[in-house]
């Protein structure tokens, strides 16, 4: 009986000062961010945000927004993506497409998928980059605009490779 209470009380002890995989809840959203495979970006040089964001709620059809929120998220991607040296562009013009895309179920999650415009990719969407920015959702609206742009700006500062040269 103390062999097992002993191994009880180890694995207690083990498992307790093992560090947790998930962050403590600091209120900032989790990153992830990926390249396609072989994809050159130096070769691009102008970019286009869609100017509405798609939102998908609780009980409802998805829709386009293009209000004051949705505006700051697609300008902070704008502002991302001149930094990383790229010249903003009319969609006729544009070498890349952005397009946002925002989840509001269990949780907050903000897509930022970066293309080739249609024509270019023969119908097919070409998907060069995306971004997941997810999280719990908080009630606060200020505060979940606060860490969708931070989320935003560590999804770029962590896709030195898209920046160029």
């Amino acid at each position: 009986m103390k062999k097992l209470l002993f191994i009880m009380m180890l694995a207690i002890s083990i498992t307790s000062c093992r560090k947790d995989p998930f962050p403590d809840l600091d209120g900032k959203f989790l990153v992830y961010t990926e390249p396609s495979e072989n994809v050159d970006f130096s070769k691009y040089t102008s970019f286009y945000v869609v100017d509405s964001v798609r939102v998908s709620e609780y009980n409802r059809p998805p829709y386009y927004s293009q209000t004051e929120g949705a505006k700051k998220l697609i300008n902070q991607v704008q502002t991302n993506m001149k930094n990383m040296g790229y010249t903003a562009s009319s969609s006729e013009e544009a070498d890349l497409w952005i397009a946002l895309d925002y989840n509001l179920k269990m949780s907050t999650i903000l897509n930022i998928k970066m293309t080739l415009p249609k024509e270019e990719s023969e119908e097919k969407e070409v998907k060069l980059w995306t971004a997941h920015i997810s999280g719990y959702h908080s009630y606060d609206y200020n505060y979940n605009m606060d860490r969708l742009t931070e989320g935003i700006d560590q999804a770029f500062e962590q896709s030195q490779y898209i920046k160029k040269k």
